[in-house]
């Protein structure tokens, strides 16, 4: 037998080392499960491999902020940061007209939706922003953003499905026609609706009357604060006009200078809630801008005995507390600093429910006829959230 020489035993190595690789490959796709994405160009069956991330069951910011944060935060990056070749890959792979027959595409490691069991309005609104985010900026440039599908939806919970849906989650990717409201349902969520200017209040107010309408058809006294909540909505969504998407500022991710805003209402709890968000630039990030920042920071440093930045997050919570009593003090504040004190009159005054503000890593809680509960979140929310509920 003829002796090899090194180069010679070097080939047979790197073809031998080649050949266990395509097995490898083959043996891994052929363990996939199959299963369904759900998306604008309809149902496609693939093989799924195993997840790279699973949402978290409770997807509440109230009780479980710090697991929510850190999906969101994943999210954003699998929704907005994929690498062109990777982008190219998925398209090949779930795109059915140009899918030959035979085995079906197989897909990379995706976002789990199924453990999720809870979720509520606010969260959800977040949810259907950071996608429609990624809708608007693939719809400019599709070669730089990843198509947008779910998978496996018939197996997520009824209940989760039901409140996406109501929302508007699946009709923005494309799988359901929009939403129409249920008189008759326990909970009702009025699809969320954005924009990028200031909306008329008169339109907020059509919202609230929709649903405060079908509480007055169902025999629900209906207090003059489900009325009222028009005006704190559309001081928020001024402030984010105003305020939120700055030129001189930098962000993680690109934005698309909206708002977005969902209401909702419950008839087992008797409450009306109502939502807006947005990714902008945050509450503690804008101070420098304040009208009558340096009196503010003055009382800041007094009340936490440190100086700080507009860039700093470690005390978050504490500036939004404090920014809302700054607020109900003062006078001829500009934009953000106008408002906040208004959100919170407005629960004083309805006697009940709760205002709740997150803002980059600030959590901001507050009830009539209690101290507020007052957070720092463990990272960034990626923006503004801003909730009211109230009860009836």
């Amino acid at each position: 037998m003829k002796r090899l020489n090194e180069r010679q035993r070097g080939r047979h190595i790197h073809r031998a080392a080649a050949e266990f690789r395509k097995r490898k490959k083959r043996a891994h796709v052929r363990r996939g499960r199959l299963g369904w994405i759900y998306g604008s160009r309809g149902q496609v069956r693939v093989l799924l491999p195993n997840p790279s991330r699973q949402i978290p069951s409770q997807f509440c910011f109230r009780k479980n902020a710090a697991e929510v944060i850190s999906f969101l935060d994943v999210l954003r990056a699998r929704l907005l940061g994929a690498s062109p070749s990777a982008l190219r890959a998925v398209r090949r792979r779930t795109n059915p007209y140009k899918r030959g027959r035979g085995a079906p595409r197989w897909i990379n490691p995706f976002v789990d939706f199924e453990p999720l069991r809870e979720i509520t309005p606010a969260a959800a609104l977040i949810l259907a922003a950071e996608y429609d985010r990624a809708r608007r900026l693939a719809a400019k440039d599709p070669t730089r953003y990843p198509d947008l599908f779910v998978v496996s939806l018939e197996k997520w919970d009824p209940n989760v499905v039901q409140i996406l849906r109501d929302n508007g989650f699946f009709h923005l990717l494309g799988i359901e026609a929009e939403p129409s409201l249920d008189p008759n349902a326990s909970r009702i969520i009025h699809q969320f609706v954005d924009g990028k200017k200031h909306i008329e209040q008169e339109n907020v107010s059509k919202i609230l009357e929709k649903l405060i309408g079908i509480a007055q058809e169902r025999g629900f006294a209906t207090p003059d604060a489900m009325y009222d909540l028009a005006g704190p909505i559309g001081e928020a969504m001024e402030n984010t006009v105003h305020a939120a998407y700055s030129s001189a500022e930098t962000y993680k991710y690109r934005h698309v200078g909206s708002w977005w805003m969902s209401a909702s209402i419950d008839f087992e709890t008797r409450q009306m809630q109502a939502a807006v968000y947005d990714q902008g630039a945050t509450i503690p990030g804008t101070l420098g801008s304040w009208g009558h920042y340096p009196t503010f920071k003055e009382k800041l440093f007094a009340a936490i005995g440190v100086e700080v930045g507009a860039r700093d997050p470690n005390y978050d919570g504490r500036i939004i507390a404090e920014a809302i009593e700054h607020s109900r003090s003062m006078t001829g504040l500009e934009h953000r600093g106008k408002g906040l004190g208004m959100m919170r009159r407005f629960i004083e005054e309805s006697g009940s429910g709760r205002l709740t503000i997150l803002s980059r890593m600030g959590f901001y809680e507050f009830r009539p006829n209690e101290e507020p509960d007052v957070r720092q979140l463990p990272q960034s929310v990626g923006g503004t959230l801003v909730e009211w509920v109230i009860r009836f």
